[in-house]
This record gives structure tokens, sequence and C-alpha cells, in this order.
């Protein structure tokens, strides 16, 4: 028999068991912590039925609920385990991992993604989830539930939870430059007349504003953070780079001054 390799036509019954056997579901991501490996409880595990504690926080099949249907024969399909020692995994590990008709029920799975609190997408999706699952194994899950939602406030908050206080916190610092801007604008505002000679006493002299027109930019900045509403968080900065960009010069404006005079 020849062990090169074979093609087949795409209609063959070949061809269609390669795609039976070979077509992977979609492809997702699950993130194993670290510390899995010294929590206490791992500790006491054997390598069987560690194996399959994280065999069965990892597989495609878990969704949003962290309850999905399971038979013991894919666990020892997929594992290498004889079906025995599934069967005494899933007893050791019977704390963190319930097995009920036939389903995987991952304990304390809302305590780290809480999908019910969600976007609304994932609302929407995590309701459907549950209303699919049995009776019997919807129970288990809200008793789950329940316990986690009591243990929340003194244990590591929920994703959701996560990008809320996030949220908070940036729309809080957006909230408090304002105020900073605004309390610096009104002094500017106020003080302009002071500052603006002060810029004068200070910079004239400087290579970057001797002939700068200060007097007609300061009112054009002024028009700008009134008008327009200019926002910046040192005006008087702000100034003195609108001054060193602009094109009006003091010669510009004793140019138009004598011919105006002359005009008259």
């Amino acid at each position: 028999m020849n062990g090169g390799n074979r093609s087949y036509s795409k209609g063959s019954p070949v061809a269609s068991i390669q795609v039976l056997l070979f077509k992977q579901p979609f492809v997702k991501t699950r993130i194993i912590q670290t510390r899995f490996w010294q929590d206490t409880f791992i500790d006491t595990l054997d390598y069987k039925a560690k194996l399959l504690f994280i065999y069965l926080l990892s597989n495609y099949r878990v969704e949003l609920t962290g309850a999905y249907e399971l038979p013991i024969s894919h666990m020892a399909l997929e594992t290498g385990l004889p079906i025995s020692d599934v069967e005494t995994a899933l007893t050791a590990i019977s704390t963190k991992v319930g097995y009920i008709q036939g389903y995987v029920i991952i304990f304390n799975h809302k305590k780290y993604q809480d999908y019910s609190k969600g976007n609304e997408n994932q609302q929407r999706a995590f309701a459907r989830e549950l209303d699919n699952l049995p009776d019997l194994v919807e129970e288990a899950l809200n008793r789950d539930f329940q316990l986690v939602d009591n243990q929340l406030p003194t244990s590591y908050p929920s994703s959701s939870q996560l990008d809320i206080n996030k949220k908070t916190e940036i729309r809080n610092k957006k909230t408090e430059i304002r105020k900073e801007q605004e309390f610096s604008k009104k002094y500017f505002k106020e003080n302009w007349g002071q500052i603006l000679a002060e810029c004068k006493t200070e910079f004239s002299s400087n290579s970057l504003y001797e002939d700068k027109d200060f007097d007609r930019v300061m009112q054009e900045f002024l028009e700008g953070i009134e008008i327009k509403d200019y926002r910046y968080k040192n005006y008087r900065l702000a100034y003195l780079k609108w001054l060193r960009n602009s094109n009006h010069t003091v010669n510009q404006r004793l140019i138009g001054t004598k011919t105006k005079l002359a005009i008259n």
C-alpha cells in the first residue's frame, strides 16, 4: 500500500469524514490565574483530579452561566483518563464543580465572570442560556449565585463591576479637570490686565516675543475663550503660546495707525 499523501474529491465519503474529524468549534480564550497552582484545595488533589478540574474550567463548552452539558464519556475521551478515574476525580472536586444530570456546574463562576450584570447583549445571552438549562441544574446554579452574591462585598469584584468602577473614576477625573479649567479661566478673565502687564515686563526683551503685539493677541485670546469656549489647563501659558505663534507685530499696528491717519 502506498504510504504517501492521498487526495480525495470534495464530495467523497472519505472527504466528509475528514471534515467531521478536523472541523473545530469557534476558538475561545480561557484565562487560568497563576495562583491556581498555589491554592490549598488544589494541593490536596492528585494529578488526575487536577487535570480534570482545569479541563472543566477551560474547555470550549464553558459559556456565560458556568453550566454546560458534558457526558463523562467525553471527559474521558478528551482528557485521556479512564471513566472510573473521571468519576473519582469528579467526587474529589465536587465542592468546586458540580455534576447533575449530565451537566457540569462551575461553582463561583459568577464571582469572577458575572455576565448577568454585563452589557445589554451579555445580559440577554445570559438569560437565554439560563432558560435552556434543566430545572434541577438551574436551581443548583441559582443557589450558587445566591451564595456568591452574599460573598461579593468581601470577595474579588466582578469584571462588570470593575468596568463600572473604572468608568466612574474616569468620569470623576474629567469633572475634576473641568472644574480646574473653569477656575483657571475665571481667574484669567478677571485678571487679564495684570497678567498682560506681567507678560510684557517678563517677555518683551525675549527674542521670541520682542516684536509681538501683546495687546492685540490678548484681545483675540479673550474672544477665543469667551466666544468659542477654548479650554486650557493653564491660560497664561496658553496665551504665551498664542503670542509666540501669532503673526501680529507691533510694527504692523504702527503702520496701520499711520495709514489710517493719512487717509483721514
